[in-house]
């Protein structure tokens, strides 16, 4: 009857089967449960896809019965949901962890039934068993110590809770920091909001400040930091930082113990005081107030003064003093007066009627004909003019006559013109002078010059001088020049194309030095102060080469082949090439260590594998080279159970043989033929 597998693999032998290498099919069977109860590997998952583990009959290696370990932790970079399943007729149970890396789910189950789900942040571990058919999570039952480990709460991972830190708990909601609780007191984090439906007290009270950091605005009565659906009493002052609205039609604003003054707003009209009462101002001979329906009182002890360009009255004015110190009376209709005596300005909108006209007692005999042409009469005349004749001119505030010859000198003497005043031209301009400097000054305290233009209908800044930062020059656009000398500091934000650079001082990089492209190299070479000693990247070869005197400095622990660190020290390294100092003696054991070449590759092997080696085949080693004379003597009488070592057949295998069979072999061979050979005996064994 042939062997039989079970489910793990484990080989069920018949009877009189595998002989001679039972022994070792039942330390693979050991392997076998070993690695279901205690097994630990790590295994690679498929990213987006199914990584399907198996188990081989008769077979311990790792790597092809993945699914039969205890515990597997899955690892690899994801970057999508991935599967994992285990064959579905095992029956064990897993420690599986999450171990991949990327914000995706991870299935493990059968192959087909079914399992449990990772989250896509549950980088966890969970312990499920497969009942033959799914994988079951095993859960946790009552008390649990997590050892400030974060607790996974939903399916996808994401709402956790966890103690990390000493005496606080910490809750995350969809991958975020909501909640904290510490001793007496709960936090909620910023951006999180704590929502009550109703509050089963029918008063909070606070020993200390309730305060409210939120900085929301309120617009209306549901909104902003601090909410009440009923009345606020306050028993103090109440500081308000901003706006106090009083948002309900007909509100009232109630002043004193029992309210008798109050301030009521009408919808759409505006506010009331009540009754009869008064707007003090500074004490009470100062006041605005209805003292009777229909009547508005403005009270002052001394005077009432009204400070505006324009005092408006649609109403009839009744007057018992004078009016005295007014500026500007505006009347839109007539003005009937015995007399009228203005100290000041007229100033009539209407027809001024009048049969004569005096000013500071000169009498007017301009006709009104002649005044209409100072008022910019359209009227034309064609007469050329002469020196003689004469022209109106303000001189300093007093209008007089002047002849047009005056003016012909005055303006033949050159006129300047202020710069804001001279208005744009439809033709070139040119600044030119035959000697000395053209000199543009902006004198403001910190203004700018600034040169403008048109590029392509676009109103554009070509350059600006900038008065407040010394006269610093801002270009629209690149500079060209021929040759370029900065005395001061070179600050460039974008890219610097140099045919050639000679710096004379040091250089600070605080980013990346890329030199070529990839695919594009170009050689490196920096010099020693030893003649020929350099250090050279040559690109045509992808080496980097050491000549001359140049050498390669590296501290102990930092020097690292492939992705191997490099242990060993110099002094251990120069061994290998032939080093040779010699230590102090010391004993093998059989666990020392030996470097030897196997094959072309350095390993380290136990002494014991040399002492096997050498003692592993006749001849291997060679009696001349055994010292017997410098061995410690026995010091007894040789008994039977002695042993001697014989070379069997002379030239076979090297055997021991008890000082018993000697003599026996001495006694069957005492005959006088053997006398020659029981000397020889003598002579060797004494």
């Amino acid at each position: 009857m042939a062997s039989s597998y079970t489910d793990l693999g484990i080989e069920k032998m018949a009877t009189g089967e595998n002989a001679g290498t039972w022994g070792t099919k039942t330390n693979t069977n050991l392997d076998i449960i070993e690695k279901a109860i205690a097994g630990y590997v790590e295994q690679a998952v498929t990213s987006g896809g199914t990584t399907q583990l198996t188990i081989t009959d008769g077979d311990a290696t790792e790597s092809t019965s993945v699914a039969r370990h205890a515990v597997i932790k899955l690892t690899g970079t994801i970057t999508g949901n991935s599967i994992v399943t285990v064959p579905d007729s095992v029956e064990k149970v897993y420690i599986v962890t999450n171990g991949t890396s990327g914000a995706y789910t991870v299935q493990f189950k059968t192959a087909s039934g079914t399992g449990i789900t990772f989250g896509t942040s549950e980088k966890t571990t969970r312990l499920v068993y497969s009942d033959g058919t799914n994988l079951v999570d095993a859960g946790f039952g009552g008390s649990l110590d997590m050892e400030g480990r974060e607790l996974v709460l939903d399916a996808d991972g994401d709402t956790t809770i966890t103690a990390d830190t000493d005496d606080q708990i910490d809750i995350k909601i969809a991958g975020a920091d909501d909640f904290q609780f510490t001793a007496n007191t709960f936090t909620a984090q910023s951006g999180s909001t704590i929502a009550a439906q109703a509050l089963t007290a029918t008063t909070v009270t606070a020993s200390g400040i309730v305060k409210t950091d939120d900085t929301t605005e309120a617009t209306s009565t549901t909104d902003g930091s601090l909410q009440t659906d009923g009345g606020l009493s306050v028993a103090k002052d109440a500081v308000i930082g901003d706006d106090l609205k009083l948002l309900s039609d007909s509100a009232v604003l109630s002043f004193g113990a029992d309210s008798d003054t109050t301030l009521t707003h009408t919808d759409g009209t505006g506010l009331t005081l009540n009754s009869t009462n008064k707007l003090l101002f500074r004490d009470t001979g100062l006041y605005i107030n209805s003292s009777t329906d229909g009547q508005l009182d403005l009270v002052a002890d001394t005077e009432i003064q009204i400070a505006a360009t324009t005092i408006d009255i649609n109403g009839a004015i009744a007057m018992d003093g004078a009016i005295t110190g007014a500026t500007n009376i505006t009347l839109s209709g007539e003005l009937d007066a015995a007399t009228l005596d203005i100290s000041g300005d007229a100033d009539i909108d209407g027809t001024l009627e009048t049969d004569a006209l005096s000013i500071g007692s000169t009498t007017i005999t301009t006709t009104a004909a002649e005044i209409n042409l100072i008022d910019g009469d359209t009227a034309r005349g064609t007469t050329a003019v002469a020196d003689g004749d004469g022209l109106l001119v303000n001189d300093a505030g007093t209008m007089r006559m002047t002849n047009v010859t005056t003016l012909k000198t005055y303006f033949q003497s050159g006129v300047g013109v202020a710069a804001d005043d001279i208005s744009a031209g439809d033709g070139a301009v040119s600044l030119t002078t035959s000697s000395g400097d053209i000199t543009i000054d902006a004198a403001a305290n910190n203004s700018d010059i600034i040169f403008k233009g048109t590029d392509a209908t676009s109103d554009i800044t070509m350059l600006t001088l900038d008065g407040s930062e010394a006269g610093a020059a801002t270009f629209n656009d690149k500079v060209v020049a021929t040759e370029l000398d900065i005395s001061g500091n070179c600050d460039i934000d974008g890219t610097t194309n140099l045919d050639a650079v000679d710096i004379d001082g040091a250089v600070q990089l605080d980013a990346t030095l890329t030199i070529g492209a990839d695919d594009q190299g170009y050689d490196v070479i920096l010099y020693g102060d030893t003649a020929s000693a350099n250090m050279t990247w040559d690109t045509s070869a992808d080496d980097l080469i050491f000549n001359g005197g140049a050498g390669l400095i590296v501290p102990d622990g930092q020097f690292t082949l492939g992705s191997t660190a490099v242990s060993s020290t110099a002094a251990e390294l120069n061994l290998l090439d032939g080093g040779t100092s010699v230590g102090s003696s010391i004993t093998l054991a059989d666990s020392d260590g030996v470097v030897t070449n196997d094959g072309g590759t350095m390993k380290t092997i136990p002494a014991s594998d040399i002492k096997t080696y050498v003692g592993s085949a006749a001849g291997a080693f060679s009696i001349a080279n055994l010292d017997i004379d410098g061995g410690t003597d026995i010091g007894e009488a040789v008994v039977d159970a002695d042993l001697f070592i014989v070379d069997n057949g002379a030239g076979g295998t090297n055997r021991k043989v008890a000082a018993s069979r000697l003599v026996t072999y001495i006694d069957a061979n005492s005959s006088a033929a053997s006398v020659g050979k029981a000397i020889a005996m003598a002579i060797v064994f004494g």
